[in-house]
């Protein structure tokens, strides 16, 4: 099972209606999508696998699902930096 969603909130967005509803779309980053700073460019990526040996569990804030397909399908010829 693979969850994962757009980079950033839209700095349209009302941030004063979210805010009083407890919700902070950009978390503790500062920005917005298609500003420079984090808040526009983290974005959630959860993969599970079940029936899997959890023990092999990977928690990697600096994943960068560019190269998802690849690793998905099993291709091993880059390494991680």
């Amino acid at each position: 099972m693979i969850f994962t969603s757009d980079n950033g909130c839209s700095p349209q967005a009302n941030f004063a209606e979210l805010a009083e509803k407890g919700h902070n779309p950009s978390y503790v980053f500062r920005g917005t999508k298609a500003d420079i700073f984090d808040g526009g460019h983290h974005i959630p990526f959860i993969a599970r696998w079940p029936g899997e040996d959890q023990s092999r569990h990977e928690q990697r804030p600096d994943y960068v699902p560019h190269g998802f397909y690849g690793d998905l399908c099993g291709d091993h010829r880059r390494k991680a930096a």
